[in-house]
């Protein structure tokens, strides 16, 4: 679930089953009642776009912050907060849970216990993007 904006701004909640850290908690363990996503609790990060797949998830949200160097995290800025065909603000992917099959888009079929951003789409602008139980596909 995805709060509207707001004095805390948005946030993002998962539970139910933590298998593969599908719930982005940085742990695989099950939750049985609404928990923020600590590593997207953050009121500069606009969320759009949750999508839910077999064991994995994905999320869009605005940013136009350059990657972080040597593979951390990348940190996120809003300074549009309108996407449009007229607005470039780049709507960025991030994807989490199980990458057996390689469906996190990270290059590797390694599980990813918290959200990390899909560097592999580059400077692409991700529209829309929607998971299966076992892929992941997008709108550029």
């Amino acid at each position: 679930a995805i709060t509207e904006p707001g004095p805390q701004e948005t946030r993002l909640f998962t539970w139910g089953g933590g298998a593969h850290g599908a719930l982005g908690h940085d742990n695989e363990e099950d939750v049985y009642t609404p928990k923020v996503v600590e590593a997207l609790d953050n009121d500069s990060i606009l969320m759009q776009q949750i999508v839910c797949g077999g064991s994995h998830m994905a999320l869009l949200a605005v940013d136009n912050s350059p990657p972080e160097p040597h593979g951390r995290q990348r940190a996120m800025t809003v300074s549009k907060l309108q996407v449009n065909d007229d607005d470039r603000t780049a709507m960025c992917l991030w994807t989490w849970g199980c990458g057996m099959l390689g469906q996190l888009g990270h290059n590797s079929f390694d599980d990813c216990h918290v959200p990390k951003y899909v560097e592999m789409l580059g400077s692409k602008v991700v529209r829309q993007v929607a998971c299966g139980a076992a892929h992941t596909v997008a709108i550029v």
